[in-house]
């Protein structure tokens, strides 16, 4: 007696029935990849392909072969996805490694760097109380938001955004950056 999966997966003399199986393949696989958002990365017909290669490499009896295949194919966008977060996190550590080695450049001519940056701020700020303050707000507290910096100036919003930018334009023009 045969099942009616058999009947899906075999002809009548035992061969794979490739009609019924690869759209069922491909629309499966194309589910998995955007489900993962893979779509840069591997598409739908490489996936049945690798697939069909690993089925036919596997040598032993299957028994259900459109079963079969749609289990392969979810291993290999696991792996794909596997892949594909291991290289945001080594891309990410590349990123992090680069930002400190930039981060020790920067302290290498820190010294130097800082004092001028601190000169220049007080160049920029002399004779402004507004911008005087500022500066000592930001050089305290680099965390604050500009809601913060504002409520502790006693100004709105807006005008310490203006005046964060005056105070950028003039260190910048002090410090040649």
């Amino acid at each position: 007696m045969i099942t009616a999966m058999q009947e899906l997966n075999t002809t009548s003399t035992g061969e794979v029935n490739w009609d019924d199986i690869l759209p069922r393949l491909m629309l499966y696989s194309l589910r998995l990849i955007r489900s993962r958002h893979l779509e840069e990365r591997i598409s739908a017909e490489d996936v049945a392909q690798i697939a069909i290669e690993r089925a036919m490499r596997h040598g032993g009896p299957v028994k259900d072969y459109r079963n079969y295949l749609l289990s392969v194919a979810k291993h290999i966008v696991a792996d794909e996805t596997r892949k594909k977060l291991r290289e945001e996190a080594q891309s990410a550590e590349s990123d992090r490694s680069i930002k400190a080695d930039s981060d020790m450049q920067l302290d290498l001519e820190g010294e130097e760097r800082r004092k001028a940056i601190t000169e220049a701020l007080d160049e920029a700020a002399r004779g402004e109380d507004k911008l005087a303050e500022l500066t000592t707000a930001l050089l305290e507290d680099s965390s604050l938001t500009t809601k913060e910096i504002a409520a502790r100036l006693g100004v709105t919003v807006h005008e310490v955004y203006r005046l964060k930018k005056r105070l950028y334009q003039r260190v910048r023009k002090a410090i040649a950056y």
